[in-house]
């Protein structure tokens, strides 16, 4: 009976085993027909990309159609949007030419927020018959009915001071108005393409579609490697006619990602540091330097790298108290605290804290983030910061800067080529005794080992027409609308000619 039992046992187990192998190669089976199933939905997606394609390609232009078709490339939505779009372009240039060729003006509009507007491109369109300008400012749209009209009203009255000869036009005039329409100018210089900011009928996308031309020049001096992002992948950036660049290395960003035959990007140089020609130096007895800090968010996508404010918050306050012979400016940017709060990384009893002990000392202005920073940056001794854009902007008053660094981040990848040129004409501050050091320097005037280099970098790379970059915009433009040549009958040839 055991030894049957064994036996049985044997069997028992070899049925088993036979039954393994059974779901075995049935799971086999399984996987077979999936990937089968898988290559014909790879080879269905190929199809449907192609007559995607295929449709995609009818609605080209003549001239594209033949480009496309010797390229092989298949073609995405987005492709066929920025060529189509910018044919539109083409047509409502057109139409602008043939009606100043008519004795028609150009009416151009500034849509800015805040101070971000490029005045010295407005004031000279605005000296100009040819052109017709209206400015438009407002600090948000974000809020109520009542305070878009508080702000931009407040606004209107500090500009029209600064600037009397300008027209500046609120987008509400009263509670109940309904937004200023845009779609009479022909011209619309756009401060921002986030959609975020603007409500529909000033997003770009919708402006697109009027018969106006929609022009753009970087808010910030773009250093880091945001630009990458900013320039090739936020949407709206594709509907600008024109984007009037700072230098050739944000023109080749622009152009990597574009199917288009000419560039959208025009290299003029950065426009909002004209006016730092005409800014006068104030005698000063006692040295100044700015404190400028950025925001950095561990919560929100894409946050800017190179901020550390955190790791030196401490250090900066002590710094007025160490040195009450130096005036200091301390500027955050507009989000550094609530980035601070929504991160968890500070409350706001320490956001509170921070800012009226920085207030208390007698030798700090505070200074909030929709003032104009020009006037300072050309009336101080140097700059400590952990900014991008202020790494070039404040290179243009060839004065030091010290940029407050993390020893756990790699400069290179964060900023650009030309931005980590510049990031390289600062002094670096790793702790507080770094940052003595520059301090010291400023007061004493000793050991200045960057300031031939870093004046030699200035001119010779970031000032492209410096202090003629609105002038050099406007000329563009001109340039675009009026005809090139002049065909006389009185000697039958080309003259250059202006209407």
């Amino acid at each position: 009976q055991v030894e049957k039992i064994n036996e049985l046992d044997k069997i028992k187990e070899q049925v088993e085993k036979i039954n393994e192998l059974d779901k075995i190669k049935e799971q086999v089976e399984k996987i077979n027909e999936l990937d089968k199933i898988k290559e014909q939905v790879e080879k269905m997606k190929e199809i449907s990309n192609i007559q995607k394609s295929n449709f995609l390609f009818s609605l080209l232009p003549p001239k594209y159609k033949n480009i496309f078709y010797l390229r092989k490339e298949i073609l995405s939505e987005n492709d066929v949007k920025e060529i189509c779009l910018q044919e539109h372009y083409n047509d409502v240039l057109n139409s602008i030419r043939d009606r100043v060729a008519h004795g028609s003006k150009v009416k151009v509009c500034f849509l800015g927020l805040g101070n971000n507007c490029p005045w010295s491109l407005v004031k000279i369109l605005n000296e100009d018959k040819m052109f017709d300008v209206t400015v438009i400012l407002t600090n948000t749209f974000q809020c109520a009915k009542k305070d878009i009209v508080s702000y931009s009203l407040s606004l209107k009255d500090k500009y029209s001071k600064l600037y009397p000869d300008i027209k500046f036009v609120s987008p509400l005039e009263k509670e109940d108005d309904e937004l200023l329409d845009l779609s009479s100018f022909d011209i619309i210089y756009h401060a921002n393409p986030y959609s975020d900011f603007w409500p529909e009928q000033y997003k770009l996308p919708y402006l697109s579609t009027k018969k106006c031309l929609l022009i753009f020049s970087n808010y910030a001096y773009f250093l880091s490697s945001y630009a990458f992002y900013f320039l090739q992948s936020q949407p709206d950036v594709q509907c600008y006619w024109r984007i009037f660049a700072e230098n050739d290395e944000i023109k080749s960003i622009i152009d990597e990602k574009s199917v288009l035959l000419d560039s959208r990007a025009v290299v003029t140089g950065y426009v909002r540091t004209d006016c730092l020609v005409n800014i006068k130096k104030e005698e000063r007895k006692r040295k100044k330097i700015i404190i400028a800090t950025h925001s950095t968010s561990k919560i929100r996508p894409r946050g800017i790298e190179f901020a550390c404010f955190p790791i030196f918050a401490e250090a900066l306050l002590r710094l007025p108290e160490k040195y009450p012979e130096i005036d200091f400016v301390f500027r955050p940017h507009a989000l550094q605290w609530k980035y601070l709060l929504e991160d968890g990384r500070w409350t706001q009893e320490q956001v509170d804290a921070y800012i009226d002990k920085m207030s208390s000392y007698s030798n700090v202005i505070y200074q909030r983030h929709d003032i104009d920073f020009y006037e300072d940056f050309v009336n101080s001794d140097g700059l400590i910061h952990d900014c991008g854009s202020f790494s070039a902007e404040y290179l243009f008053t060839e004065n030091p800067a010290c940029y407050l660094c993390d020893k756990a981040k790699n400069y290179h990848s964060i900023f650009t080529k030309i931005g980590y040129q510049c990031f390289e004409k600062h002094y670096h501050a790793f702790d507080e005794k770094d940052l003595d050091n520059f301090v010291q320097m400023i007061i004493y005037g000793e050991n200045e080992t960057k300031r031939q280099e870093r004046i030699s970098f200035v001119n010779n790379v970031l000032k492209i027409n410096y202090g003629h970059v609105g002038e050099t915009i406007a000329k563009y433009l001109k340039d675009e609308i009026l005809p090139k040549k002049v065909f006389t009958n009185e000697n039958s040839r080309c003259d250059s000619g202006k209407i």
